[in-house]
Order: structure tokens, then sequence, then C-alpha cells
């Protein structure tokens, strides 16, 4: 397991401050991990070569899509040009129009809104599109009302959320990747109400970034998540029954006492070492701080003196 290193600035440090050295101090470790499912670097483009093939089509729609939508912008743009010119062209000779004028070209107005729309045929988008939610903020919005759905929060009766199968993470692209950091959490909170089709997290090699957004046709694909009722899912889920389903013991809803302690995989108290600084004189930096608190004292008691006029 890889060590978290920060190496932002401390927001506390001072210029002034004496000479420092790093030092490791023992801390408790939060037993409450839930780590990452470790896959296969063959499975992980096993399953990339999977969804790409899936998602076959999906960047030749975007592409005419956007195609047809600056063509119908470009025509209404052409279309209200000569009219615009036209009606200058009559303001100007005729002078101020009276409220009846107005009232007139109001009316014109709204026709000639109505004439611009440009009949343009949009293709139909392929059935996968349906059964897609791509974003880290999108896909964590989807996350959470299942896990509020599941342990019995407050939801419209009328609309039941679509259950999702499998979370693909770009793991290795996403930076920092504090980012990503919430989406198992997510996932085992969900998993553990025990659900039908629990949700598989599998994440992506390195530049499966860029590629999915190749074959989307957007900017950027971080986070995408798979619906439970996707077309041709059985085949993607083939190549991902080893992936491991997270859960969380201590989220389980109705468990025994004895059966969250037998089946816990919390692990036991553990000391891990953080790395950090001290002064490499502290009776040095303990006079400093003596100093600058004293010099602070006085220019208060200086403030506080009423002055005399």
């Amino acid at each position: 397991m890889s060590v978290k290193v920060h190496t932002h600035g401390s927001n506390r440090e001072r210029s002034h401050q004496t000479e420092k050295k790093v030092v490791f101090k023992g801390v408790f470790d939060s037993p409450f991990r839930i780590h990452w499912p470790s896959i296969s670097v063959n499975l992980q483009n096993l399953v990339l070569a999977q969804v790409l093939s899936l998602l076959n089509g999906v960047s030749d729609y975007q592409r005419t899509r956007l195609q047809l939508l600056k063509k119908r912008k470009r025509e209404q743009s052409e279309k209200a040009r000569p009219r615009k010119k036209k009606r200058e062209t009559e303001t100007k000779t005729n002078g101020l129009e009276n409220s009846s004028t107005t009232t007139a070209a109001n009316s014109g107005s709204s026709f000639t809104s109505t004439d611009m729309q440009t009949d343009i045929t949009f293709p139909d988008p392929p059935a996968i599109l349906a059964h897609l939610t791509t974003g880290i903020n999108q896909v964590t919005k989807r996350l959470e009302v299942l896990v509020r759905t599941r342990r019995g929060g407050i939801v419209d009766q009328d609309t039941h959320p679509i259950g999702i199968r499998i979370v693909l993470v770009c793991r290795a692209d996403v930076n920092p990747p504090m980012l990503i950091d919430h989406v198992p959490h997510l996932v085992a909170a969900y998993n553990s109400t025990k659900p039908p089709d629990p949700i598989l997290l599998v994440s992506l090699p390195q530049g499966a970034e860029l590629t999915l957004s190749e074959v989307m046709g957007i900017r950027r694909v971080a986070v995408m998540a798979i619906n439970s009722d996707a077309p041709a899912l059985s085949s993607l889920l083939s190549l991902v029954t080893s992936v491991p389903i997270l859960t969380a013991s201590w989220l389980a809803t109705e468990v025994a006492v004895a059966e969250l302690k037998r089946s816990t995989p919390i692990i036991p108290t553990h000391i891990k070492q953080l790395r950090t600084t001290t002064p490499k004189d502290m009776k040095v930096a303990k006079g400093q701080r003596a100093s600058g608190r004293a010099a602070a004292k006085e220019k208060k008691k200086e403030k506080s003196k009423p002055v005399i006029k």
C-alpha cells in the first residue's frame, strides 16, 4: 500500500521561524478504512476494451449533434440579421414609434422567433447513453440518492431511482486523488444494505480517461456509472466476477452484535507514523514565541491607551 504524502505548505509557517528538522510521530490510525479493490492490470485492460465496444457510435453521435446545433444557430443568426437591419432602418426613418407601433413590433418579433426555428432532424442517440452517468459530481449524487433510498431516507414515492451495477473510475488519471477518495465509501455504504445487485467498483488502467473522453465525444470522463438495466451488460459482468464487493460491516443495517464482531473487517489498533517537522533548537524556538507574545501584548496595550488631544 502506497503512503499518502502531502507536500503543501503549512498555513502556520512563518518566514522568521527557526530551522526545522523532519520527525515522525506515532498516532492512532482510523479503523474505518475502505480500500480500493485490488484488480490486475490485465483485467483492467479487458474491462476497458469491453466498455469501448459498448460505447461504439457514441462519439459519432456527439459529433453529428454538435455540428447540427452549430448549423441551426448559424442559420438562425443569418435569418435574424436582415430583419434586424430592416427594423433599424425603419426606426431611423420614422423616428420614435408610438405605443401601437411598439405592440406591432413585439408581435412581429415573436413571429420572427417562431419563423427562425430551422427544421433539423437530430439522429437517434445510441441506446447505451440512457444508461450511463458520467462525471465525479453526477455519479456521487446518484450514489448518495441510492444510499438514502436503501436506508429509508426521504425520497419521492413516485420516482424510484434506477440502480447502478458498475462504477468505473480512472483512478490512475485523477489528480489529486482525493477527488475520488469518497467513492469506495459510498459504494460500501450501499452494498452494506444487502441489495439484490451490489455495485462493483472497477479501476481502469492509466490513460483510460483520455480514451473514454474520445469515445464519448466529451472533454473528460473520470468516473462513469453503468445502470443495472444497461444493454449488453452481461458481457461486462462476466469479466468482473473476481472483483471483490466492497462492504462496511459497521454500516450494515439490522446486524446482530455477535455477527458484527465475527465478520467485521475493522483492523486492530494500529499506530501509524506521521511525518512532520519540529524546530532543531527547541529552546530558541520557545524563546522566540515568548518574545513574540510579549511584543503583541505591548502593541495591544499601546493601542488601548486613550489619545490625549
